[in-house]
């Protein structure tokens, strides 16, 4: 079992490094990239979300957001937004803190449901 849960967490770091190489390139405009690593990201985030160990992770969850928001934009898709609200949700619900450090002026705006 400690074999298949090491695993899960690699997809979960996978996931984490191919959200970071969609991001470098989508900065330098190179949507093929992007999308390509964006595709790579998604495929490890579902697995690790999935996963009975790490799917109440926190990190998890986050990046399931951002990933999903991503691919929001090169697909304009609802259930891709409504997979990324949900993932944010369950991240604010697993991690607090966290979210209350972050800059929200910096990002814009502050969802309504981070107030509840």
């Amino acid at each position: 079992m400690t074999g298949f849960t090491f695993s899960q967490k690699m997809n979960e770091t996978q996931a984490v490094m191919d959200f970071k190489k969609y991001a470098k390139a989508a900065a330098t405009g190179n949507m093929e990239d992007a999308k390509s690593a964006l595709d790579h990201a998604k495929s490890a985030v579902d697995a690790a979300a999935e996963h009975p160990d790490t799917k109440e992770n926190s990190k998890t969850n986050f990046y399931k957001g951002e990933i999903y928001m991503g691919l929001h934009s090169f697909t304009r898709s609802k259930n891709d937004f409504k997979t990324a609200l949900e993932a944010y949700k369950k991240f604010y619900i697993l991690d607090k803190v966290k979210v209350k450090k972050l800059d929200w002026k910096k990002l814009n705006n502050k969802p309504e449901w981070i107030n509840k």
